[in-house]
C-alpha cells in the first residue's frame, strides 16, 4: 500500500482514539472516514451517522452539517456541556443560515455559531420529534 494510503488510514485511526475519547471534530473526522471507506475503514453509512450524531450533540457544526447534507432529521434542542443549545434556521443577507444558539436561564438566546446552508440542499430540517437522545 501507498504512502498516501498509510498516512489516510493513520489519519482515520488517531481520529477514531480521539473521538472515542470524546473529542467531538474527532469523531466527525472520524464518520467521514467510515462514510466513505477510507484507508482500513469499511464504508458504513449507518455507523458513520452514528458518530456524526455523537459530535452534533456536543455542539459540532460540521457534524451537524453533515447530517443536513445525508438528510438525516436534527434535534432543534441540543444540551451542551450542560447547557441548553437551539438549533434553528435564519435568513442573514438574503440566504439561509443554520444557526446554534445558547440559551440562557433569563430567556435570551446567544449565537455561538452559524453556517450557511448550500443553495443545492434542501433545507435543514430540524424536528422536535428527533429530541430523543440516540
Amino acid at each position: 500500500k501507498d504512502e498516501k494510503y498509510q498516512v489516510i488510514n493513520e489519519y482515520c485511526n488517531d481520529n477514531r482514539l480521539k473521538g472515542k475519547a470524546g473529542d467531538a471534530q474527532a469523531a466527525c473526522n472520524y464518520a467521514y472516514c467510515v462514510e466513505k471507506g477510507l484507508g482500513d475503514v469499511e464504508a458504513d453509512l449507518e455507523r458513520a451517522t452514528g458518530f456524526y450524531r455523537f459530535a452534533a450533540r456536543k455542539g459540532n457544526m460540521d457534524a451537524i452539517m453533515n447530517l443536513i447534507r445525508l438528510k438525516i432529521p436534527l434535534p432543534r434542542h441540543l444540551i451542551i456541556n450542560e447547557k441548553k443549545h437551539l438549533l434553528d434556521i435564519t435568513e442573514k443577507d438574503d440566504r439561509p443560515y443554520l444557526v446554534l444558539y445558547r440559551l440562557h436561564t433569563n430567556g435570551e438566546k446567544e449565537e455561538v455559531d452559524a453556517r450557511r446552508v448550500d443553495d443545492t440542499q434542501e433545507g435543514p430540517q430540524p424536528t422536535e420529534a428527533a429530541d430523543t437522545e440516540d
